[in-house]
Order: structure tokens, then sequence, then C-alpha cells
């Protein structure tokens, strides 16, 4: 396998397999969840896919 490829597939891998601590996660987080004023978040709503997680997955496309 060419060595460019290992290494692309490398860093892909640290990437996702990345040490994390746990933290409590909206877990569906999407514009239609977050209230907003001016440049602000102010509240955020429907937790019903809320746990314990990867605080990068709310974050995640």
């Amino acid at each position: 396998m060419p060595t460019d490829v290992v290494a692309y597939n490398r860093r892909i891998a640290e990437i996702a397999l990345r040490p994390w601590t746990p933290a409590f996660t909206h877990g569906d987080l999407q514009l239609s969840h977050a209230f907003v004023e001016r440049d602000e978040v102010t509240g955020i709503i429907d937790w019903s896919e809320a746990a314990q997680g990867d605080p990068l997955y709310d974050l995640a496309p």
C-alpha cells in the first residue's frame, strides 16, 4: 500500500480515536434548537437526545 495512503488514514484515525473527557451533550444540536439574541446563544431546547458523550459530537455535521 502506498505510504501516502497509510499516512492519510493514520491522521484520520488519530482524530477519530483521540482521547476525550465525557461531557453532557445535546445529541441533536441544530439551529432550530437554539435561541439567539444578537450574537449570543441564550438558550437551547429539545434535550430528548441528551446523554453523556464526546463534546465534539454536537459540533460534527
